[in-house]
C-alpha cells in the first residue's frame, strides 16, 4: 500500500520533522497493523489494496458491537415491572405480602408472580417502586402504608396515611434505592388498620405496581 504524505514546514528543524514523521508512521503502522492481525472479524487490506470508507465504517461499526457486548457482559439488563389485576383483601393489623400477578416486562426473568418476589440475578444497586389502592367503605377509619422487605426485614416503607370516615380511597407509595445481592428476595407489603380486612382497587390501569430496576 502507497501513502502520499504531505509535510508542511512551520518553522521546525529539518532533522526534526524528519525523525518526527518517521516515528509517527511506524506507530501508525503498529497500530493499525496489530488491530488488523490480532482483532477477529475486522476487514483486512492486502499491499496496493485502495482503503475504503466502507472497510473502515464496517470495521468501526464491528468493534464497536464487541464494546457493547463486553458491557452487557458485565452489566447484564435488569429490570421489571409487574401490576396486580386480581382481587386481593389486605387483612387488620399485620403486614400482607402481595403479589402482583400480571407482568408487564421482565427483562432477566427475576420476578415471580406466584411469590410476588423479586429475586435479582447480579449484584447491584437498585431502584425499587411500589404503590397500592385500597378501597374504603363510608365508615372506615383506620391507617394504611407500604412497606418493602428483603429477605424478610423491612428495608423501605412509605408514610403512614390516617383515613377519617369521609375519604373512600387511598393509594400510598414507597420507592427507594437497595444495594442487593444476587439472590436476595425482595417483596412489596401492604399495613392497614381499619379493624377489617380491606380490598385493594383491582384492575389493569396500573394503580397497583411493582417494579425495580438495576442503576449500577
Amino acid at each position: 500500500m502507497k501513502l502520499k504524505v504531505l509535510v508542511v514546514d512551520l518553522g521546525t528543524a529539518p532533522r526534526a520533522t524528519k525523525w518526527g514523521l518517521r516515528f509517527g508512521l511506524i506507530a501508525s503502522i503498529l497500530l493499525v497493523g496489530g488491530a488488523v492481525a490480532y482483532a477477529a472479524g475486522l476487514f483486512t487490506w492486502a499491499d496496493g489494496q485502495t482503503l475504503k470508507a466502507a472497510d473502515l465504517n464496517g470495521n468501526f461499526a464491528y468493534l464497536q458491537s464487541e464494546i457493547t457486548a463486553l458491557q452487557n457482559a458485565a452489566r447484564p439488563p435488569s429490570a421489571f415491572h409487574a401490576l396486580l389485576v386480581s382481587s386481593t383483601a389486605v387483612p387488620s393489623g399485620q403486614s400482607e405480602p402481595i403479589v402482583f400477578d400480571t407482568l408487564e416486562f421482565d427483562l432477566a426473568g427475576e420476578y415471580s408472580t406466584t411469590t410476588g418476589a423479586f429475586t435479582p440475578k447480579h449484584d447491584g444497586v437498585y431502584a425499587v417502586n411500589c404503590g397500592l389502592e385500597a378501597l374504603w367503605t363510608s365508615s372506615v377509619t383506620g391507617e394504611f402504608s407500604l412497606q418493602v422487605f428483603r429477605n424478610g426485614s423491612e428495608v423501605l416503607a412509605s408514610d403512614v396515611a390516617n383515613y377519617e370516615s369521609t375519604q373512600t380511597a387511598s393509594r400510598p407509595i414507597v420507592s427507594g434505592i437497595l444495594q442487593l445481592v444476587a439472590g436476595d428476595l425482595v417483596t412489596c407489603s401492604a399495613f392497614q388498620t381499619t379493624g377489617a380486612s380491606q380490598s385493594l382497587f383491582a384492575g389493569s390501569s396500573g394503580r397497583n405496581t411493582f417494579s425495580a430496576a438495576r442503576l449500577y
